[in-house]
Protein backbone atom coordinates (compact mmCIF):
# COMPACT_ATOMS: atom_id res chain seq x y z
CA UNK A 1 0.00 0.00 0.00
CA UNK A 2 2.66 2.31 0.52
CA UNK A 3 4.21 2.47 -2.65
CA UNK A 4 0.66 2.77 -4.14
CA UNK A 5 0.46 5.65 -2.05
CA UNK A 6 3.69 7.25 -3.16
CA UNK A 7 3.09 6.41 -6.73
CA UNK A 8 -0.43 8.30 -6.28
CA UNK A 9 1.12 11.16 -4.65
CA UNK A 10 4.22 11.33 -7.82
CA UNK A 11 1.35 11.37 -10.27
CA UNK A 12 -0.58 14.08 -8.49
CA UNK A 13 2.19 16.28 -8.29
CA UNK A 14 2.93 15.51 -12.00
CA UNK A 15 0.01 16.12 -12.45
CA UNK A 16 -0.41 19.33 -11.09
CA UNK A 17 2.57 20.80 -12.21
CA UNK A 18 0.62 21.34 -15.59
CA UNK A 19 -1.91 24.06 -14.35
CA UNK A 20 -0.71 25.51 -11.46
CA UNK A 21 2.30 27.07 -13.97
CA UNK A 22 -0.74 27.82 -16.39
CA UNK A 23 -2.47 29.57 -13.29
CA UNK A 24 0.94 31.19 -12.31
CA UNK A 25 2.03 32.75 -15.59
CA UNK A 26 -1.84 33.88 -16.29
CA UNK A 27 -1.26 36.01 -12.76
CA UNK A 28 1.97 37.13 -13.23
CA UNK A 29 2.45 38.00 -17.26
CA UNK A 30 5.90 37.66 -17.34
CA UNK A 31 7.42 39.25 -20.60
CA UNK A 32 9.02 36.34 -22.11
CA UNK A 33 8.43 34.32 -25.30
CA UNK A 34 7.42 30.98 -23.95
CA UNK A 35 5.66 32.51 -20.62
CA UNK A 36 3.40 34.95 -23.13
CA UNK A 37 2.51 31.52 -25.58
CA UNK A 38 1.98 29.58 -22.33
CA UNK A 39 -0.63 31.99 -20.56
CA UNK A 40 -2.61 31.98 -23.98
CA UNK A 41 -3.18 28.03 -23.08
CA UNK A 42 -4.94 29.28 -19.73
CA UNK A 43 -8.39 27.68 -20.32
CA UNK A 44 -6.73 23.97 -20.83
CA UNK A 45 -6.32 24.83 -17.08
CA UNK A 46 -9.51 23.96 -16.08
CA UNK A 47 -9.56 20.01 -17.34
CA UNK A 48 -6.25 19.64 -15.97
CA UNK A 49 -7.49 20.56 -12.59
CA UNK A 50 -10.82 18.59 -13.32
CA UNK A 51 -8.30 14.97 -13.29
CA UNK A 52 -6.32 15.92 -10.65
CA UNK A 53 -9.61 16.39 -8.31
CA UNK A 54 -10.54 13.07 -9.69
CA UNK A 55 -7.60 11.37 -9.19
CA UNK A 56 -7.25 12.71 -5.50
CA UNK A 57 -10.21 12.18 -4.67
CA UNK A 58 -10.94 8.41 -5.89
CA UNK A 59 -11.54 6.13 -3.60
CA UNK A 60 -8.62 3.57 -4.29
CA UNK A 61 -6.95 4.08 -0.90
CA UNK A 62 -7.17 3.00 2.49
CA UNK A 63 -8.94 5.88 4.93
CA UNK A 64 -5.67 6.92 6.61
CA UNK A 65 -4.01 7.22 3.34
CA UNK A 66 -6.57 10.01 2.01
CA UNK A 67 -5.28 13.01 4.22
CA UNK A 68 -2.02 12.80 1.67
CA UNK A 69 -4.51 13.92 -1.22
CA UNK A 70 -6.46 16.18 0.39
CA UNK A 71 -4.09 19.20 -0.12
CA UNK A 72 -4.04 18.48 -4.05
CA UNK A 73 -7.88 17.89 -3.74
CA UNK A 74 -8.58 21.70 -2.35
CA UNK A 75 -5.64 23.01 -4.69
CA UNK A 76 -7.20 22.08 -7.87
CA UNK A 77 -10.60 23.31 -6.84
CA UNK A 78 -9.28 26.28 -5.98
CA UNK A 79 -7.85 26.52 -9.67
CA UNK A 80 -10.38 25.16 -11.49
CA UNK A 81 -12.77 27.78 -9.82
CA UNK A 82 -10.43 30.40 -10.63
CA UNK A 83 -9.73 29.79 -14.40
CA UNK A 84 -13.34 29.49 -14.25
CA UNK A 85 -14.01 32.91 -13.34
CA UNK A 86 -11.50 34.39 -15.95
CA UNK A 87 -13.44 32.22 -18.91
CA UNK A 88 -16.41 32.56 -17.83
CA UNK A 89 -16.86 35.90 -19.78
CA UNK A 90 -16.22 34.77 -22.99
CA UNK A 91 -18.99 32.28 -22.85
CA UNK A 92 -22.23 33.81 -21.10
CA UNK A 93 -21.74 37.71 -21.66
CA UNK A 94 -24.91 39.95 -22.19
CA UNK A 95 -25.58 39.83 -26.01
CA UNK A 96 -26.70 42.78 -27.65
CA UNK A 97 -29.39 43.68 -29.78
CA UNK A 98 -28.74 45.47 -32.78
CA UNK A 99 -30.38 48.74 -33.51
CA UNK A 100 -33.54 48.24 -35.34
CA UNK A 101 -33.01 49.17 -39.68
CA UNK A 102 -29.39 48.99 -38.76
CA UNK A 103 -27.36 47.83 -42.04
CA UNK A 104 -25.33 44.45 -41.24
CA UNK A 105 -21.69 43.92 -41.91
CA UNK A 106 -19.62 41.26 -42.23
CA UNK A 107 -16.19 41.12 -41.55
CA UNK A 108 -13.72 38.38 -41.64
CA UNK A 109 -9.88 38.42 -40.89
CA UNK A 110 -7.72 36.01 -41.87
CA UNK A 111 -4.00 35.40 -41.47
CA UNK A 112 -2.36 33.98 -44.34
CA UNK A 113 1.09 32.83 -43.25
CA UNK A 114 3.73 34.42 -45.02
CA UNK A 115 1.56 34.48 -48.27
CA UNK A 116 0.98 30.78 -48.16
CA UNK A 117 -2.67 31.00 -47.92
CA UNK A 118 -4.93 29.47 -50.63
CA UNK A 119 -6.06 32.80 -52.44
CA UNK A 120 -8.71 30.94 -54.20
CA UNK A 121 -9.61 28.97 -51.26
CA UNK A 122 -9.83 32.38 -49.30
CA UNK A 123 -11.63 34.27 -51.89
CA UNK A 124 -14.07 31.42 -51.53
CA UNK A 125 -15.02 31.55 -48.07
CA UNK A 126 -15.32 34.63 -48.23
CA UNK A 127 -17.86 34.27 -51.09
CA UNK A 128 -19.13 31.65 -48.70
CA UNK A 129 -20.11 33.66 -46.36
CA UNK A 130 -21.14 37.31 -47.96
CA UNK A 131 -17.83 39.48 -46.29
CA UNK A 132 -18.11 42.65 -47.21
CA UNK A 133 -14.58 43.81 -45.13
CA UNK A 134 -11.99 41.38 -45.35
CA UNK A 135 -8.89 41.98 -43.26
CA UNK A 136 -5.32 39.66 -44.78
CA UNK A 137 -2.90 39.78 -42.76
CA UNK A 138 0.96 38.75 -43.86
CA UNK A 139 -0.20 39.22 -47.32
CA UNK A 140 2.90 39.49 -49.68
CA UNK A 141 3.07 40.79 -53.44
CA UNK A 142 2.82 37.43 -54.52
CA UNK A 143 -0.10 36.61 -52.68
CA UNK A 144 -1.90 40.00 -53.86
CA UNK A 145 -1.00 38.69 -57.08
CA UNK A 146 -2.68 35.05 -56.85
CA UNK A 147 -5.99 37.27 -54.96
CA UNK A 148 -6.21 39.36 -57.92
CA UNK A 149 -6.19 36.48 -60.71
CA UNK A 150 -8.95 34.53 -58.41
CA UNK A 151 -11.34 37.43 -58.88
CA UNK A 152 -10.44 40.20 -55.83
CA UNK A 153 -10.99 43.07 -57.81
CA UNK A 154 -14.41 41.85 -59.26
CA UNK A 155 -15.84 41.37 -55.71
CA UNK A 156 -14.17 44.02 -53.46
CA UNK A 157 -13.29 46.84 -55.83
CA UNK A 158 -11.68 49.13 -52.70
CA UNK A 159 -8.50 48.53 -50.96
CA UNK A 160 -6.13 49.41 -48.15
CA UNK A 161 -2.78 48.78 -46.73
CA UNK A 162 -0.04 47.57 -48.19
CA UNK A 163 1.33 43.39 -49.21
CA UNK A 164 5.43 43.09 -47.88
CA UNK A 165 7.28 40.08 -48.05
CA UNK A 166 6.96 37.95 -44.88
CA UNK A 167 5.04 39.06 -42.02
CA UNK A 168 4.81 42.37 -42.13
CA UNK A 169 1.73 43.22 -44.62
CA UNK A 170 -1.28 43.70 -44.16
CA UNK A 171 -4.05 44.55 -46.28
CA UNK A 172 -8.15 45.31 -46.17
CA UNK A 173 -10.45 44.53 -48.86
CA UNK A 174 -14.15 46.12 -49.19
CA UNK A 175 -17.05 46.11 -50.70
CA UNK A 176 -17.71 49.40 -49.22
CA UNK A 177 -15.81 52.53 -50.26
CA UNK A 178 -12.80 53.01 -47.65
CA UNK A 179 -11.01 56.07 -46.69
CA UNK A 180 -7.80 56.91 -47.00
CA UNK A 181 -5.56 54.74 -44.28
CA UNK A 182 -3.35 56.22 -41.69
CA UNK A 183 -0.63 53.65 -40.36
CA UNK A 184 0.28 52.77 -37.19
CA UNK A 185 3.55 52.83 -35.63
CA UNK A 186 3.45 48.51 -35.08
CA UNK A 187 5.70 46.32 -35.60
CA UNK A 188 3.69 44.71 -38.54
CA UNK A 189 1.43 46.54 -40.63
CA UNK A 190 -1.63 48.21 -38.38
CA UNK A 191 -3.88 50.46 -40.03
CA UNK A 192 -6.69 53.07 -39.32
CA UNK A 193 -9.47 53.91 -41.83
CA UNK A 194 -13.36 54.58 -42.12
CA UNK A 195 -15.77 52.04 -43.83
CA UNK A 196 -18.49 53.85 -45.65
CA UNK A 197 -19.60 57.65 -44.36
CA UNK A 198 -19.70 55.54 -40.51
CA UNK A 199 -17.37 53.03 -39.29
CA UNK A 200 -13.75 53.25 -38.36
CA UNK A 201 -11.74 49.93 -38.79
CA UNK A 202 -8.32 49.42 -37.30
CA UNK A 203 -6.97 46.63 -39.03
CA UNK A 204 -3.84 44.82 -36.68
CA UNK A 205 -1.51 42.27 -36.58
CA UNK A 206 0.51 42.80 -33.54
CA UNK A 207 3.96 41.19 -33.77
CA UNK A 208 4.16 37.38 -32.71
CA UNK A 209 5.66 36.76 -28.88
CA UNK A 210 8.62 35.70 -30.21
CA UNK A 211 9.82 39.13 -29.88
CA UNK A 212 7.81 40.17 -26.25
CA UNK A 213 9.15 43.44 -26.37
CA UNK A 214 7.52 44.54 -28.95
CA UNK A 215 4.70 42.72 -28.87
CA UNK A 216 3.88 44.35 -26.02
CA UNK A 217 4.66 47.68 -27.25
CA UNK A 218 2.20 47.21 -30.18
CA UNK A 219 -0.30 46.59 -28.00
CA UNK A 220 0.39 49.99 -26.53
CA UNK A 221 0.72 51.69 -29.60
CA UNK A 222 -2.50 50.01 -30.79
CA UNK A 223 -4.23 51.32 -27.09
CA UNK A 224 -3.03 55.01 -27.24
CA UNK A 225 -4.74 55.26 -30.71
CA UNK A 226 -7.65 53.57 -29.42
CA UNK A 227 -7.87 56.28 -26.40
CA UNK A 228 -7.02 58.63 -28.65
CA UNK A 229 -10.20 58.68 -31.25
CA UNK A 230 -12.17 55.27 -30.53
CA UNK A 231 -13.22 52.97 -33.37
CA UNK A 232 -15.53 50.82 -33.92
CA UNK A 233 -13.60 47.98 -35.05
CA UNK A 234 -10.73 46.26 -34.11
CA UNK A 235 -9.71 43.43 -35.91
CA UNK A 236 -6.95 40.78 -37.62
CA UNK A 237 -4.08 39.07 -36.02
CA UNK A 238 -3.31 40.02 -32.39
CA UNK A 239 -1.62 37.03 -31.04
CA UNK A 240 -2.81 37.25 -28.02
CA UNK A 241 -6.13 36.11 -26.20
CA UNK A 242 -8.11 37.12 -23.03
CA UNK A 243 -5.71 36.09 -20.81
CA UNK A 244 -3.14 38.09 -22.10
CA UNK A 245 -2.54 41.38 -19.64
CA UNK A 246 -2.34 43.59 -22.45
CA UNK A 247 -5.58 42.13 -24.48
CA UNK A 248 -7.08 42.83 -21.25
CA UNK A 249 -6.23 46.62 -21.12
CA UNK A 250 -7.61 46.98 -24.82
CA UNK A 251 -10.86 44.90 -23.75
CA UNK A 252 -11.33 47.15 -20.78
CA UNK A 253 -11.87 50.16 -22.83
CA UNK A 254 -15.24 49.32 -23.98
CA UNK A 255 -14.32 46.42 -26.84
CA UNK A 256 -16.12 42.70 -27.13
CA UNK A 257 -15.37 40.16 -28.79
CA UNK A 258 -17.64 39.18 -31.65
CA UNK A 259 -17.29 35.71 -31.06
CA UNK A 260 -17.84 36.38 -27.05
CA UNK A 261 -20.94 38.24 -28.14
CA UNK A 262 -22.04 35.17 -29.55
CA UNK A 263 -21.46 33.17 -26.55
CA UNK A 264 -18.60 31.33 -28.31
CA UNK A 265 -14.98 30.08 -27.45
CA UNK A 266 -13.60 29.55 -30.77
CA UNK A 267 -9.86 28.69 -30.88
CA UNK A 268 -7.72 29.74 -34.19
CA UNK A 269 -4.37 29.27 -33.85
CA UNK A 270 -2.74 26.64 -34.96
CA UNK A 271 -4.46 25.10 -38.01
CA UNK A 272 -3.98 22.79 -40.42
CA UNK A 273 -0.95 21.37 -38.72
CA UNK A 274 1.75 23.74 -40.34
CA UNK A 275 2.92 25.65 -36.97
CA UNK A 276 6.38 25.82 -35.84
CA UNK A 277 7.80 22.82 -32.99
CA UNK A 278 4.93 21.11 -31.53
CA UNK A 279 2.21 23.66 -32.59
CA UNK A 280 2.46 21.03 -35.88
CA UNK A 281 1.00 18.05 -34.19
CA UNK A 282 -1.77 20.14 -32.38
CA UNK A 283 -5.65 21.01 -32.99
CA UNK A 284 -6.41 25.33 -32.74
CA UNK A 285 -5.84 25.76 -28.91
CA UNK A 286 -5.92 29.63 -28.46
CA UNK A 287 -8.66 32.39 -29.98
CA UNK A 288 -5.80 34.98 -31.35
CA UNK A 289 -7.83 36.30 -33.49
CA UNK A 290 -10.65 38.85 -33.15
CA UNK A 291 -13.10 40.67 -34.45
CA UNK A 292 -13.41 43.06 -31.69
CA UNK A 293 -16.61 45.68 -31.48
CA UNK A 294 -16.64 48.86 -29.92
CA UNK A 295 -19.47 50.11 -27.18
CA UNK A 296 -21.42 51.39 -30.29
CA UNK A 297 -21.75 47.55 -31.98
CA UNK A 298 -23.12 44.51 -31.99
CA UNK A 299 -22.28 40.86 -33.08
CA UNK A 300 -25.02 38.99 -34.02
CA UNK A 301 -23.23 36.16 -35.55
CA UNK A 302 -19.40 34.55 -35.29
CA UNK A 303 -17.72 31.71 -37.24
CA UNK A 304 -14.48 30.35 -37.81
CA UNK A 305 -13.34 29.28 -41.31
CA UNK A 306 -10.65 27.20 -42.50
CA UNK A 307 -8.44 28.36 -45.27
CA UNK A 308 -5.85 25.94 -46.70
CA UNK A 309 -2.14 26.55 -46.08
CA UNK A 310 -1.97 28.52 -43.63
CA UNK A 311 -1.60 28.15 -39.42
CA UNK A 312 -4.08 30.12 -38.67
CA UNK A 313 -7.93 29.59 -39.08
CA UNK A 314 -9.87 32.83 -40.62
CA UNK A 315 -12.89 34.37 -38.53
CA UNK A 316 -15.78 36.31 -39.34
CA UNK A 317 -18.32 38.42 -37.55
CA UNK A 318 -21.42 40.14 -38.93
CA UNK A 319 -21.69 43.08 -37.09
CA UNK A 320 -24.37 46.37 -36.76
CA UNK A 321 -24.84 49.63 -34.67
CA UNK A 322 -26.28 48.52 -31.13
CA UNK A 323 -29.71 49.53 -30.19
CA UNK A 324 -29.61 52.51 -28.12
CA UNK A 325 -26.11 53.62 -30.05
CA UNK A 326 -25.63 57.58 -30.36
Amino acid sequence: MRLGVVTRASLLVCLLAAPVTLTALRLAQPLDTTAVQLVGLAPWAMPLYLIVALVAMAPTVRHRARTFYVMPAVLAVIGFALHAVWFAPQVTGEVRAPAEGAPRITVMASNIQRGQGDAAALLGAAAEHDVDVLVVEEITPEALAAMRRAGLRERYPYAAGQPAPGAPGTMVFSRIRLSEPERLATGFGTWRMRVGGGLTLIAVHMTAPADPQRWRTDFEEVLAAVRAQPPDLVVGDFNATADHGPMRDLLAEGFRDGAELDNHWRPTWPANHRGDGVARFLPPVAPIDHVLVGSRMAALDSATVRVADTDHLAVVAQVARSAGAA
